[in-house]
């Protein structure tokens, strides 16, 4: 959460394009948004939540997605299907997506204009916001997310979990092991920053009363080149019943649960990855002070056990601890840029940030999600709205370039005339 960002006022689009060149704003994501929400960044699908939401997110989203696929899915080419979140997000059903755009004129279209037929109307001192981004606190993770999105994997794994990332990670943490490999590869110092963030988050364990289940010892499935092989620890007779169970039960075997699992194993698999939830969060964070005061930093698959352990705890203890609000961990602000090229993404140089989300499970009678914070870097103030837009249209920037679509065509030239009608121009 960012509490220093940077606020800039503009007057007009010749003092905007000053600010993007003096400030050197070139290597930012934009929003433009016309009024101020109460969460700064958000999609529409989390925009009425703050940080927490006492409801299931991930049960309400599957049946939002379930239920548009079945009305629209004859009509879908291939790549629509493969990308149908974002085909979703494009015809307004509320989806975690969240529109950027990598140009500030585009960013600056949409704050000022307000979707009346009369600019006029709008008021003067009316003020519009322009959130940035920074790329380097965001990683481009299209191709993980373009997978998991793919409408056609939900019908046939029957897994609508994969609408949120962070769930899946619990079971297979390669879903950001690469993603988080690439994004520190080539910013380091940020290392220490992320962990930290997540100890301190790791406080909130302290005070509360130990879960029912604190002795019980949690499987953590990631070691130093990828997910645990359940097959090293199966023998040929269990490894076929194990086959056989999960056909039985229709189990995709990239997610397998830890019950099944725990039955055919043998026990050398507990020797080599079961964990105590507690001690492994504890054992870790003494080990990291010990290693800070030395100089020296822990490696990314520390980084994962610690993240792995701080998800596996909110799960234990919100059980005994329903009262409590639990936080989304501090992560990179993950990029999807998808082949969908339609005119209004073409037009509006567009890509969406996926906002995370993770729905646990807080006693029998009800669920509750953590969502992810996104706060801008800059946020820039634009005042002389109606003034901006006219100027935008005397460059090309207008409701027909952005959309490209016929109706809006027609809407543009409509707007036109009724403002030539109005000055007796025509």
């Amino acid at each position: 959460m960012n509490e220093k960002f940077k606020e800039i006022n503009v007057h007009s689009l010749t003092e905007f394009i000053e600010v993007i060149n003096n400030e050197k704003l070139d290597n930012f994501y934009f929003r433009g948004e016309n009024s101020k929400y109460k969460n700064r960044l958000s999609s529409s699908l989390l925009r009425d939540y703050d940080t927490i939401a006492n409801v299931d997110v991930l049960e309400g989203y599957n049946k939002l997605i379930s239920e548009y696929y079945y009305e629209v899915a004859n009509d879908l080419s291939e790549v629509e299907r493969h990308h149908f979140v974002a085909f979703s997000q494009h015809h307004s059903l509320k989806t975690n997506l969240i529109d950027l755009t990598t140009s500030p004129l585009i960013a600056l279209y949409f704050a000022c204009d307000m979707g009346s037929p009369n600019k006029k109307e709008q008021k003067e001192d009316d003020i519009s916001y322009i959130y940035l981004i920074d790329r380097k606190n965001t990683v481009d993770a299209s191709n993980i997310i373009s997978d998991y999105l793919n409408v056609n994997n939900f019908y046939k794994t029957k897994e609508f979990s994969k609408l949120s990332l962070y769930n899946n990670f619990r079971y297979n943490p390669n879903v950001l092991k690469d993603i988080l490999t690439y994004f520190f590869s080539g910013q380091r110092e940020l290392y220490t920053e992320y962990i930290e963030s997540i100890i301190k988050l790791c406080d909130v364990f302290k005070g509360l009363p130990k879960p029912f289940d604190m002795e019980y010892e949690t499987i953590n499935f990631i070691n130093e080149t990828r997910s645990i092989c359940i097959e090293d620890y199966l023998d040929e007779e269990n490894s076929k019943k194990l086959v056989n169970e999960l056909e039985v039960e229709g189990i995709g075997d990239d997610h397998i649960p830890h019950e099944i699992v725990l039955k055919y194993v043998d026990k050398k698999f507990f020797d080599d990855v079961f964990i105590k939830g507690d001690s492994y969060r504890n054992e870790f964070i003494s080990k990291y002070n010990i290693d800070i005061s030395k100089g020296a930093s822990p490696s990314l698959i520390d980084f994962l056990h610690l993240l792995n352990a701080y998800y596996n705890d909110i799960d234990r203890y919100s059980y005994s601890n329903d009262k409590q609000d639990f936080l989304f961990p501090r992560l990179p602000h993950l990029i999807y840029k998808t082949p969908y090229k339609f005119d209004r993404i073409k037009n509006q140089n567009g890509i969406f940030l996926y906002q995370g989300f993770y729905t646990f499970n807080c006693c029998d009678d009800y669920n509750k999600t953590m969502i992810q914070t996104i706060e801008p870097d800059i946020i820039i103030k634009v005042h002389n709205k109606v003034q901006i837009l006219e100027a935008l249209d005397l460059v090309g920037i207008n409701r027909k370039f952005i959309y490209g679509d016929y109706d809006n065509t027609a809407k543009y030239i409509n707007d036109k005339f009724n403002e030539m009608f109005k000055n007796n121009i025509v």
